[in-house]
C-alpha cells in the first residue's frame, strides 16, 4: 500500500561457507525503478524514474541443526547494502539490519523456548528507493497487528514507510505429539521515520498458534 514500483535488476553474488556454521557473501546489483510513492506525489512529479547502482555484504552463523525447525543453538545475520541513486533522485545511502533468533530446551525437549530480535537503519537522506524501506506489523513481524501497519505515516494517514526497524518475539513451542504442536507468543516491534530504531513508539501483541509438522517442515497457524 505504500507505493507502486516497477523496473528490473541484474546482480551477481559471490558466497562462501567459511566454516560448517559461518558463511558470507558480497555481492553487487545495478537497475531501473519507476516509482510512484508518497515522495513523488507530495513533489508534484507523479512517477520518479531512478537508476540504482549498490552493493551488499553479509554474515551468517546458523548454529542450529535444524533450520525449519530447530529447537537449540543461535542464528544470527548481518546485513550493509550501500547504494546511489541518479535520475529523478540523487543520493548516496546505506542500509544496515541485524538479526538473531535463540532456541533452548526448557525442562524438556518436547518444551522449546525461542527469542528472536531484528535492527535495521537506513542512514543518508531521504528518497531510498521505497523497497529498500522498513516495514512492521503482521505475520512474520509484530502478530495482532495489520500488515504493515506499524509503520510510518504522513499527515494524511498513509503509508511510507521507515528508515528504521526494531522487533522483538518470544515463544514456547510444546511439541504434543510427531505431528501436533502448541505455541504461545508475544511479539513486539516498529517502524520508525529516523535512522535510530524507535524503541519508543513500539507495540506489543500477543496470541496462540498450531503447528502441523509435516515431513518438509512445520505448518504454522497463529491468533493474536
Amino acid at each position: 500500500d505504500a507505493f507502486d514500483q516497477s523496473g528490473a535488476n541484474v546482480s551477481a553474488t559471490v558466497d562462501e561457507q567459511f566454516t560448517p556454521r559461518v558463511r558470507g557473501s558480497l555481492g553487487v546489483e545495478a537497475g531501473y525503478a519507476s516509482i510512484l510513492d508518497q515522495q513523488s506525489l507530495a513533489a508534484g512529479t507523479g512517477r520518479r524514474d531512478v537508476y540504482i547502482l549498490s552493493g551488499s555484504g553479509t554474515a551468517e552463523y546458523v548454529g542450529v541443526k535444524d533450520i525449519l525447525d530447530p529447537s537449540e543453538g543461535l542464528r544470527a545475520r548481518v546485513a550493509i547494502e550501500p547504494g546511489v541513486t541518479y535520475g529523478d533522485t540523487n543520493i548516496v545511502f546505506s542500509r544496515l539490519a541485524g538479526e538473531a533468533s535463540l532456541y533452548g530446551e526448557v525442562g524438556s525437549e518436547n518444551l522449546i523456548a525461542a527469542l528472536r530480535g531484528r535492527l535495521g537503519t537506513i542512514i543518508g537522506p531521504n528518497g531510498a528507493p521505497p523497497d529498500r524501506l522498513f516495514f512492521a506489523g503482521g505475520g512474520g513481524s509484530v502478530r495482532g497487528y495489520e500488515y504493515q501497519s506499524l509503520s510510518p505515516r504522513n499527515a494524511a494517514g498513509e503509508l511510507i514507510g521507515g528508515r528504521s526497524l526494531v522487533e522483538m518475539s518470544a515463544e514456547l513451542r510444546y511439541r504434543a505429539t510427531n505431528a501436533l504442536g502448541y505455541v504461545a507468543f508475544v511479539d513486539a516491534g516498529a517502524a520508525g521515520s529516523n535512522t535510530e530504531p524507535p524503541i519508543d513508539q513500539m507495540r506489543a501483541g500477543a496470541g496462540f498458534g498450531v503447528r502441523y509438522y509435516a515431513g518438509f517442515g512445520p505448518l504454522r497457524a497463529d491468533i493474536a
